[in-house]
């Protein structure tokens, strides 16, 4: 930390990746709970790359959420996950999950098996479709996606919005990490406390937390785009 530059907010109960070094002197990466930390230890030079972007946001979803919560019915649907690496990262910590994906990719394994992996290490269903409202009424998917527990997206683009919607429109949680803003895609979105265009990433955050008066927000400490818009309980 350079001087004059202000010190970290840091939050009881915030979770964080480190970098760190084991014996062989290889790089290795730790989790660590401020709750069991002490904040002192902590310092800008924690904040992760995007290559480890996902196993922070588990770690922070299993944190929120419990493994037994987020493993209810069909589990954690993640919405345009890419290669699935949310989801390989939520299986190594037992928790069931699904993937929308539209692109073809592999069969999502999780690197160390819990017990909630089957005997063939794959326990992802991967629904090769964009994610939209239409697809909570598809005839094959649609009673999966209705039994899940979360809706969440790493970064998932065009599909930001349509998470939030979904989840609301189910009565379930939510958690996403918006990325681009695509304003000239969404050229209705409106700020509610002004009506302004929502053009800046700043102003999507807070017009995605706006849909629903308990939503939240949150800073992952990882570079890039890294505010969590998210909800937790539902009011039926």
């Amino acid at each position: 930390m350079t001087r004059g530059q202000a010190k970290p907010r840091i939050l009881r109960g915030e979770v964080r990746l480190a970098k760190l070094s084991n014996r062989a002197g290889r790089a290795v990466l730790q989790v660590l709970r401020l709750d069991s930390v002490d904040s002192a230890e902590f310092s800008p030079d924690c904040t992760i790359g995007k290559e480890e972007r996902h196993e922070l946001f588990a770690e922070w979803l299993v944190h929120q959420y419990t493994v037994e919560r987020l493993s209810m019915g069909t589990g954690v649907v993640d919405v345009a996950g890419g290669k699935g690496e949310l989801c390989m990262a939520l299986l190594k910590r037992g928790v069931r999950c699904m993937l929308v994906e539209p692109r073809t990719v592999p069969p999502v394994q999780a690197s160390q098996p819990t017990p909630d992996v089957c005997a063939g290490g794959t326990v992802v269903s991967h629904i090769q479709e964009c994610f939209t409202l239409d697809l909570l009424d598809h005839p094959q998917h649609g009673a999966q996606l209705r039994m899940a527990s979360c809706f969440v997206g790493m970064h998932p683009d065009q599909a930001t919005e349509c998470i939030v919607d979904a989840a609301l429109l189910l009565g379930k949680p939510f958690a996403v990490v918006p990325c681009c803003v695509f304003a000239i895609l969404f050229p209705t979105r409106r700020l509610a406390e002004n009506g302004r265009p929502v053009r800046l990433h700043s102003d999507f955050c807070r017009y995605l937390e706006s849909k629903h008066p308990c939503a939240l927000s949150h800073q992952l400490a990882m570079r890039g785009r890294n505010t969590i818009v998210y909800l937790n309980e539902v009011e039926r």
